[in-house]
C-alpha cells in the first residue's frame, strides 16, 4: 500500500449568500503519476508537491485590505491578458519564438525569481526562462490559433497580495 497526496480544489459561485454551483477540481494526471501509472510524456518541469509562500503568509485566516486583494487580481489578469499577444504567429525558429517570449509583456509582471506552478504533466518552473522552456514554448507550439480569453476563468480571486 502507497500514501499518496491527492491535489484538489473545491470552488463554489455564490448569490444571495446561497451556493448555486459547485466544482470540485481533483489533479487525476497526479494521482497517476503518484501510483507509477504516467499516462504523458515526462514532464519538462519539476513535479511533486507545491511548495508554500517563503515568508508563509500564504494561508489568510483574518480579513485582508479589499483594495490590495483587487489590485492583486487586477494585475493578474492584466498580465494574463498579455498572454494572448502571439508572437508564435510570427516567428519560424524555436529560437526565435523563445527570444519574442522572453521579451514578451507577460515580462513587466514577473519577478526575477519567480516560481510558476503548473500542473502535473507540465510541472513547476523557476524565473521566466525556465517558465519559457519548460511551459510556454511547448504549449504555445502546440496550441498556435488559442484564443486564451474565449471562454474566460470560471475562478478569480484576489486574497490580499495573492491571486489567481
Amino acid at each position: 500500500m502507497k500514501m499518496v497526496n491527492l491535489k484538489c480544489c473545491e470552488i463554489h459561485e455564490l448569490k444571495n449568500n446561497k451556493i448555486i454551483e459547485s466544482y470540485i477540481l481533483i489533479d487525476l494526471i497526479d494521482l497517476l503519476i503518484q501510483i507509477g501509472l504516467n499516462p504523458l510524456k515526462t514532464s519538462r518541469g519539476s513535479e511533486g508537491s507545491w511548495l508554500s509562500p517563503i515568508n508563509t503568509d500564504g494561508v489568510n485566516f483574518f480579513e485582508k485590505d479589499m483594495q490590495v486583494s483587487k489590485a492583486s487580481l487586477e494585475q493578474s489578469l492584466i498580465m494574463q491578458r498579455s498572454l494572448n499577444i502571439k508572437p508564435e504567429l510570427e516567428v519560424s525558429s524555436d529560437k526565435d519564438l523563445k527570444e519574442r517570449l522572453i521579451n514578451h509583456p507577460q515580462n513587466d509582471y514577473w519577478h526575477d525569481k519567480m516560481v510558476w506552478y503548473g500542473p502535473s504533466g507540465i510541472g513547476t518552473a523557476r524565473t521566466l526562462e525556465g517558465f519559457v522552456d519548460d511551459h510556454q514554448l511547448p504549449f504555445r507550439k502546440t496550441f498556435k490559433e488559442r484564443n486564451y480569453w474565449k471562454l474566460g476563468h470560471y475562478c478569480e480571486l484576489g486574497d490580499g497580495k495573492f491571486s489567481f
